[in-house]
């Protein structure tokens, strides 16, 4: 340097030597600067202290001479391509299903979307299922805003198209006219069941039989036996058939039962009446014909049963089915019988059906009748 007068002139200098200032406040390394004072005040170029990073350039990583102490590293405004290839996902890449990649907020977007969902918001105004818009939204309702109620109409179903449908009830089903509810198999089975909708007995007027044949056990038959006759009543007993080695027999009752018609006969009398063997067994079911008696008082109509037994000669009494009780109109005007309720219904295989009279004294009765039986 040149000294000229007061005047410092520019010129570059060196110094071999060290640099001291004198007569200055003493201080540390500025910072971020190039040179500085030590504590004696001698000019130095600033360095780093042993573990301590002074500055990191984004983009570059750690930078710095230290190799001990803490190491603080403040990032601002970091970007995706400042971060190490394949550690962040981004928009467009394929995702990838670890635990060592982040993702950027377009890549969670578009994962998003992938399924499905939507991001975007707004109100539903309607949802068209059938093409007339059964959703409704309706206004506002309560106090929070945004809050709405709807409404949701959807076509009833059809035999041609999905949709609502309402169960019948038992009532509806067994009416059977309603087109436009569902009938369950219990309310079938309740509604059908018995019901006058199904004609559980009746005769097939049409059609062709077409499997196998029925067997007779299996089946049900109405057998008929026809029972004609005529007496004199003794006003007290019930009487059978004369034997059948007189000319009037079997149709002149008069041999006496007991008033009740359950005396015990003898094993003769029995057989030699006349009755009606019975080849299976079978249920009473109807008495159906005409009768006419002579007088105005009571007249009654018989039918018993007698169950034989084999190789035995004890006296055996009768058991009654069917008592019918009549009012005489004498013998000019006929009296007509449909019975179906009796004493008995039960008769057995070789049971031997007959018909007994009963009249006041000395009024002749007629009758002729039909006994329905099933097998």
């Amino acid at each position: 340097m040149k000294w000229i007068g007061q005047n410092i002139y520019d010129f570059i200098s060196r110094f071999r030597n060290d640099v001291y200032l004198e007569s200055i406040s003493s201080g540390t390394i500025a910072s971020g600067g190039n040179l500085g004072l030590d504590s004696n005040n001698k000019i130095v170029k600033a360095t780093a202290a042993d573990g301590d990073i002074t500055g990191v350039t984004a983009g570059t990583g750690l930078s710095g001479g230290g190799t001990s102490g803490t190491v603080t590293l403040n990032v601002s405004g970091l970007t995706v391509s400042e971060i190490a290839a394949g550690s962040i996902l981004i928009a467009g890449e394929t995702f990838a299903d670890n635990d060592t990649s982040l993702m950027s907020a377009a890549a969670i977007n578009d994962r998003i979307e992938s399924f499905g969902y939507t991001t975007n918001t707004g109100d539903i105004t309607g949802v068209d299922l059938t093409g007339s818009s059964p959703i409704t939204i309706n206004s506002e309702t309560g106090t929070t805003s945004g809050n709405y109620s709807a409404t949701i109409e959807v076509d009833g179903a059809s035999t041609s198209a999905r949709g609502v449908v309402e169960l019948a009830t038992t009532a509806e089903t067994t009416t059977g006219t309603d087109a436009a509810r569902a009938v369950t198999p219990d309310g079938l089975k309740d509604g059908y069941q018995g019901s006058t909708n199904v004609t559980t007995l009746g005769t097939i007027g049409t059609g062709v039989w077409r499997g196998t044949a029925i067997e007779i056990e299996s089946s049900k038959h109405l057998v008929h036996y026809d029972f004609q006759g005529y007496g004199t009543g003794d006003g007290t007993n019930f009487e059978i058939s004369k034997q059948v080695s007189v000319n009037t027999a079997p149709f002149n009752h008069d041999t006496s039962i007991g008033s009740d018609g359950l005396t015990a006969q003898t094993v003769q009398t029995w057989i030699r009446a006349g009755g009606k063997a019975m080849p299976k067994a079978c249920t009473l079911k109807r008495i159906t014909g005409w009768s006419t008696a002579a007088g105005s008082s009571t007249a009654n109509i018989g039918l018993f049963k007698l169950t034989p037994v084999r190789d035995d000669n004890s006296n055996r009494s009768a058991v009654e089915l069917a008592d019918i009780s009549y009012t005489a109109m004498g013998n000019a005007k006929m009296e007509d019988h449909d019975v179906t309720s009796f004493t008995a219904t039960a008769i057995a295989a070789g049971d031997i059906l007959f018909t007994a009279l009963k009249a006041e004294s000395g009024a002749i009765q007629y009758f002729s009748l039909t006994v329905e039986v099933e097998f």
